[in-house]
């Protein structure tokens, strides 16, 4: 074999396509959902530093950009459905129901693994 033209590249990869599909596996058996797409799913719970920033690793950036923004708008639609506050008091109410922490704390499943 010629060790100068071997590649671990292929064979690195296919073992982390395996790793992958029982991580979602078992994300998807702790939520009770299937995901219709799995690359999706991988990529929504990538973080940007895995793959040491290289752009060929496509992480959840764009997408919990996309969530920050609908969980926010559910929240405030909500908020004005529901109360008879002023904007500046809803704006409070508003960011302190979408902090990281206090979505943990209303969360039913921990997926602090994911």
């Amino acid at each position: 074999m010629d060790l100068v033209k071997f590649s671990f590249k292929p064979l690195f990869q296919s073992y982390i396509m395996s790793l992958s599909e029982q991580y979602i596996g078992r994300l998807e058996d702790k939520i009770g959902y299937v995901f219709k797409d799995k690359d999706l799913a991988l990529r929504s719970i990538t973080h940007s530093s895995y793959g040491s920033g290289r752009r060929s690793i496509v992480n959840y950036e764009r997408l919990e950009f996309l969530g920050d923004r609908i969980l926010g708008f559910l929240t405030a639609e909500k908020l004005y459905a529901t109360t008879d506050t002023d904007e500046g008091e809803m704006a409070v109410r508003l960011n302190s129901l979408v902090r990281k922490e206090c979505c943990i704390k209303i969360s039913c499943i921990n997926l602090s693994c994911y």
